[in-house]
């Protein structure tokens, strides 16, 4: 399985990140809907099922993911990813230790255990944050940016 995210050309250009003032003072709720914006990638092996649309905050997904991955481990019912840009949805879905991962924008969808797709969402979310903080360092002073780090257990921000 994998989850990445990348620039999308029509749409990450239009991110408020780009000389938008102080990233350090940026809401979680702003983060959510109109900075870091791209093509967000989940799948496994050779079926592709994310979003087949450029427009959507890295944040977004981010949280999301946080979420149902934590929701999930814990046998909760979390267990939906939403995009802020319409209404679709991936859908997840656990029996027996395996999640099926079933979005609605297309009829494609995949199995991993739920082990591996923990373990993919926490790799993803802290592989973000860390390039985000690399390429934005006011970021790492972010109150929202910092309490997510700290939920996925990233180590270069401190309390």
């Amino acid at each position: 399985m994998y989850i990445e995210f990348g620039p999308d050309d029509v749409y990450t250009p239009r991110g408020k990140e780009k000389g938008s003032g102080d990233l350090a003072q940026v809401s979680r709720g702003d983060l959510r809907w109109y900075y870091f914006l791209g093509r967000f990638y989940v799948g496994k092996d050779d079926c592709e099922v994310g979003p087949p649309w450029g427009w959507t905050p890295l944040f977004d997904i981010l949280y999301d993911l946080n979420e149902v991955s934590s929701s999930i481990a814990n046998g909760g019912a979390y267990d939906f990813v939403d995009f802020t840009e319409n209404q679709e949805k991936i859908n997840f879905s656990v029996r027996e230790k395996i999640i099926s991962i079933d979005p609605t924008y297309r009829e494609e969808s995949i199995e991993c255990s739920v082990d591996e797709f923990i373990e993919e969402c926490n790799k993803f979310i802290k592989n973000e944050l860390a390039r985000i903080v690399r390429e934005y360092p006011e970021v790492y002073n972010n109150t929202a940016i910092k309490e997510l780090a700290s939920k996925v257990g990233l180590k270069f921000f401190s309390s």
